[in-house]
């Protein structure tokens, strides 16, 4: 009885231990993650006669550190360091980094002191492993460098934040950002109403570290967050889930599978350029593709764009936070995909090189109008042959179908798709299934437009209105 007793308070206690102790990954329980708050560096770096002496720079760091702790208090835990020849941040790669633990948020901020001074921030988030884009801003003085420090350390921090599919509605996601009961304000927390967020997906092993392979982005998938139908405890929020395919999490959640999203910001006034390149061929550019646009879930409303250049690119301007780009290859919509103009300067898009088709179906269209052109001159023929027929003008109606048996027929037309049918073939399944189908859908017009039984049957009864006949 003691032994069951003993093993039993071993249990719970290792229950309890298990809940109370965050894992060192990202934390799965909201309360955890919403109670935890960021670490950050904030690693300057400056050049002028006023930010280049120890005096001077231990005094901006001083000036931060004491704005940090009196406006964000326990939502950051903030570290100033000035960047030397070993932890200079260089181009997209992460930034150089000692010691544990490892923190949240690091801050790359370029001062350049000449008449003012001018700022250049970036924020890296080491979850995620992303850089933000830069933001340039000025202190009209040198004295106002500190506040204009902290101002563009808030203004470039994305907020991060865990989220789960509604079970109910795989097109909500619930979000919990990190530190959300910690901060000041629920703005620097937080996201606005429709804000686009970016989700990733990373894998933990058992401890709740990440592996190697890192966070990776769901492939043309965004979060648009909601204004309303907060959670009850008012640090989670909801965002709709745009994305190219129905399911972009799965139907179930994996095992030891981080879900995070991090907000996208944009340059409202900078186009994205939609670069679509052969998926075989990646050097080689698809040109000529139709480009068209939609409000998200309003795809039956296409706006024409263009097409797109020798350099296979068309121009989405920024003129609303997302768009859904529908890119059709001749008649076939080819891909439809949700785009953040602004938010990258080029978005890339494989797909099947499908200039055989493309050029079959410009062929196809010609031979459908002389189809069509055949077709309504056969159908005249015939009702003025029947036209003479009813009037007792048998003559006239046998030279109407003599006229009716010199026209393009069947077998012409039947010939020509063959010999198309030869010429544009595909090697991929995709393309070579549209190609067929295309033929298909011509042989089977043709077959409707020569319908052999009317001329025969007009025919017998000119043979019959014959005298004797």
């Amino acid at each position: 009885m003691i032994c069951f007793r003993n093993l039993r308070l071993s249990l719970i206690a290792f229950a309890l231990l298990a809940i109370l102790v965050p894992c060192r990954g990202v934390e799965a329980a909201p309360a955890l993650w919403t109670a935890s708050p960021y670490r950050v560096l904030v690693r300057l770096q400056g050049q002028g006669p006023h930010l280049t002496t120890e005096s001077a720079r231990a005094a901006l760091s001083r000036e931060l550190e004491y704005r940090f702790t009196a406006r964000l208090g326990s939502f950051w835990r903030a570290q100033i360091d000035w960047a030397s020849g070993d932890t200079v941040a260089d181009g997209l790669e992460a930034p150089p980094l000692t010691g544990a633990p490892t923190p949240h948020k690091v801050f790359d901020i370029r001062l350049a002191e000449a008449d003012g001074v001018t700022l250049t921030t970036r924020e890296y988030d080491t979850t995620l492993g992303r850089w933000s884009n830069p933001l340039v801003s000025y202190a009209a003085e040198v004295a106002l460098t500190p506040d204009a420090v902290f101002s563009a350390v808030t203004d470039v921090f994305r907020p991060i934040a865990a989220f789960d599919v509604d079970p109910e509605d795989p097109s909500r996601v619930w979000l919990a950002f990190r530190g959300a009961e910690l901060a000041p304000t629920n703005a620097i927390a937080n996201v606005a109403a429709d804000a686009v967020l970016l989700p990733f997906t990373r894998r933990v092993d058992r401890q709740g570290e990440p592996l190697p392979e890192g966070a990776k982005i769901t492939p043309w998938t965004y979060l648009i967050a909601l204004p309303e139908a907060k959670d009850a405890d008012s640090t989670r929020s909801t965002a709709r889930v745009v994305s190219h395919t129905r399911l972009p999490f799965g139907s179930r959640r994996r095992g030891r599978v981080e879900q995070i999203a991090i907000p996208v910001r944009r340059e409202e006034r900078a186009p994205t350029r939609l670069r679509l390149v052969d998926q075989q061929h990646p050097e080689q550019r698809l040109r000529g593709y139709e480009v068209l646009l939609s409000e998200v879930g309003a795809s039956d409303q296409l706006e024409r764009l263009t097409r797109t250049d020798a350099a296979g690119e068309a121009l989405i301007p920024a003129t609303r936070p997302i768009v859904m780009a529908h890119v059709r290859c001749g008649r076939a919509v080819v891909a439809s995909l949700p785009i953040v103009a602004g938010a990258e300067p080029v978005v890339e898009v494989a797909l099947l090189n499908e200039s055989p088709r493309l050029q079959a179906e410009t062929r196809v269209s010609q031979l459908q109008e002389e189809l069509f052109d055949v077709s309504a001159r056969r159908n005249l023929l015939l009702a003025r042959a029947r036209v003479s027929l009813e009037e007792g003008e048998g003559d006239r109606a046998r030279e109407l179908i003599q006229r009716l048996e010199r026209l393009p027929g069947r077998a012409q037309f039947s010939q020509r798709i063959t010999r198309l049918e030869e010429l544009y073939r595909a090697d991929h399944p995709v393309s070579k299934q549209r190609l067929e189908r295309l033929f298909l859908k011509t042989r089977e017009a043709i077959a409707a437009a020569f319908d052999p039984r009317a001329v025969r049957d007009l025919e017998a009864e000119v043979l019959s209105s014959r005298p004797g006949g």
